[in-house]
Formats: C-alpha cells, sequence, structure tokens
C-alpha cells in the first residue's frame, strides 16, 4: 500500500501568484546587486604534488604527452607538405598559362601562313567558282 500524504499547498509559493495586499503597495527600489569579485587573473591548478598522482595516473598523463608531441610533430609536417603543394600548383598554373601563350601564337602563326601562301585573287576567284 502506498500512502500520500496530502500536502498543503501555499497559494504565495506559487510563482505569479500575488496576494491583493501586495499589489496596492508600491514597490521598494532595489538596490544594485554588488558587482560579483573580478577574477585576478592567476590560474589555479589543483594539487599538482608529484606524490599524490597515482602510478597509473603518471603512466597515462604521460602516454598522452608523448601522444600530444606525436600529433604536434604530424601537424607540422602536414603544413609543410600543403605549403610544398601550393608553391607546386603554382607552378604548374605558370606552365599552364604559358603553354597556352605559346599554343596562341603557334595558331596565329599557323593561320598567317596559310594566308600568305594563298594570293587574295586567287581566294576571290575561289569563291566565284564555288558559287
Amino acid at each position: 500500500m502506498v500512502i500520500r500524504a496530502a500536502a498543503k499547498v501555499d497559494p504565495a509559493d506559487i510563482t505569479g501568484s500575488v496576494k491583493k495586499e501586495e499589489k496596492r503597495k508600491t514597490p521598494k527600489p532595489v538596490a544594485p546587486a554588488a558587482e560579483a569579485p573580478k577574477p585576478d587573473g592567476v590560474v589555479v591548478f589543483p594539487d599538482q604534488n608529484p606524490q599524490s598522482v597515482s602510478p597509473s595516473e603518471r603512466a597515462i598523463l604521460e602516454r598522452l604527452q608523448a601522444r600530444r608531441q606525436e600529433l604536434e610533430q604530424r601537424a607540422r609536417e602536414i603544413e609543410i607538405r600543403e605549403s610544398l603543394l601550393k608553391s607546386a600548383e603554382k607552378r604548374i598554373e605558370g606552365r599552364v598559362e604559358e603553354a597556352k601563350a605559346t599554343e596562341a601564337q603557334d595558331l596565329d602563326r599557323d593561320r598567317a601562313k596559310r594566308r600568305s601562301r594563298t594570293p587574295p585573287a586567287s581566294r576571290a576567284s575561289s569563291r566565284c567558282m564555288r558559287a
């Protein structure tokens, strides 16, 4: 059997309820809250006494430190590779632009040669004969 005690609820305890008498009273000015103390910028570390760290915790911390160093080294290597790739990409883009310019010059020369081979009079007569 579960017995529940009937809890009496005071209407003043309910959020938002105000007694009629309190509505008529003018609210008293509230003093501004005292400013929270500002931190002085000193970082406080938990107890760092080397004797308080268990051997298993120490081993884990040493492994984490070694792993962090490996990750930092790997990040440096990746940054170096990235810079090398960017410079290689710039060189390749330069060569592509140079090749395009050379190709455009060759096409212009070929067109000029074709035009210079055929005399203008013969070009006009060949057009008339086709029509």
